[in-house]
Formats: structure tokens, C-alpha cells, sequence
């Protein structure tokens, strides 16, 4: 659990602020985060117009590759989107708290280097050491570009699978591949 009340409160009492960035790599770093995240992307592109079985039905006169091209579209706007809205939810949460310096705040490096709870993470985010020696916009960048390329894949999967009439197949595909990830991360 993200608790945005609380790294405000955190900001508030010790005078800081934290780069937007920070705040979007630590909460796309947690587990429980990611798999908001992926459930969020099976329910939007699940509820596509591509995939709705009570639609009435039109003929357009399209090949398979304008076809093809438009799912492309469509899920990467959707991919886009929800990103999108959890960067407006976290701005909206933070309180104003937010900036765009070019260097790592003091309370991230609280939080990397001590005790994610210090600053009012309570979960177990995946920091890493390595992250403070670049710039926190450019691996806030870095970060929206792969949870881009994780929604992409995701919905691409989900695509393909409802294609075959297996959406639940392509739903829980999409989810193992998460718990996966989660597993490997451990090991």
C-alpha cells in the first residue's frame, strides 16, 4: 500500500518537497501497484468496443492490417491514458508537494537507504541503490516507458487471446505473467 497522505505529511513536518518523478518511480515499483496496474489494463481493454458481445455491429470494409493497426491504436491511447491518470492522481495526492529539480530529494534517499516507512511507504518497494546516480526525471522517463511497454504487452495479449474466443485464457496469461515477474523478483 502507497499512502500519499502520509509522504505528505512526511514532506509537510520536515519542510521538503520531492521531485514528481520520485513519487511515480516509487509507486510503479510496488508489487500490489503493478498489480493495480495490470487488473486496471485487463478491465479497460476488456471493455473495448472491439470485444463487447452485446454490440450491435456494423460492416466497414477494412484489410487485417488497418484492422490490426487500429487495436495497436486503440490499446496504446488506453495505455496511455491510465498512465496518465495515476501521474494526475499522484500530482492531485501530493498536495502541491511536487517539483521537477533535477536531483534526488531528501526524503527518497530516506526511503532508498533506510526505511521506506520513515517517509510513509508501507509496503515493500524495490529501490535500488543505483537509481540516485542519474537524474530522477530521466528515470522517472525511463519508468513510464516501461510501464508502457508492460501495458502494451499486456493488452496486446488480451487481444489476441479474445480474438481466439479465450479472453479468460488471455486474462489469466496476463496475470501469471505478473506473478511471474513477482516470483523471479525474489529469487
Amino acid at each position: 500500500q502507497y499512502c500519499f497522505s502520509n509522504v505528505s505529511k512526511y514532506l509537510i513536518e520536515n519542510s521538503q518537497s520531492m521531485n514528481f518523478f520520485e513519487l511515480y518511480v516509487a509507486f510503479m515499483s510496488t508489487r500490489q501497484s503493478q498489480l493495480i496496474y495490470i487488473v486496471a489494463i485487463i478491465l479497460l481493454i476488456k471493455g473495448g468496443c472491439f470485444s463487447d458481445s452485446s454490440m450491435t455491429f456494423y460492416l466497414v470494409r477494412m484489410n487485417k492490417k488497418i484492422w490490426l493497426n487500429t487495436q495497436w491504436i486503440y490499446v496504446f491511447l488506453e495505455i496511455t491514458l491510465l498512465n496518465l491518470f495515476i501521474m494526475v492522481c499522484i500530482l492531485v495526492a501530493s498536495n502541491g508537494l511536487c517539483d521537477l529539480k533535477p536531483e534526488w530529494s531528501d526524503a527518497f534517499l530516506t526511503a532508498s537507504q533506510f526505511s521506506p516507512e520513515k517517509i510513509g511507504i508501507r509496503s515493500i518497494v524495490s529501490f535500488s541503490y543505483n537509481l540516485t546516480k542519474y537524474n530522477p526525471n530521466f528515470i522517472g522517463i525511463i519508468t513510464f516507458v516501461l510501464s508502457m511497454m508492460i501495458g502494451m504487452v499486456s493488452g496486446i495479449t488480451i487481444i489476441y487471446f479474445d480474438i481466439m474466443k479465450k479472453t479468460i485464457v488471455g486474462a489469466i496469461t496476463v496475470l501469471l505473467l505478473w506473478f511471474l515477474d513477482v516470483i523471479v523478483e525474489f529469487v
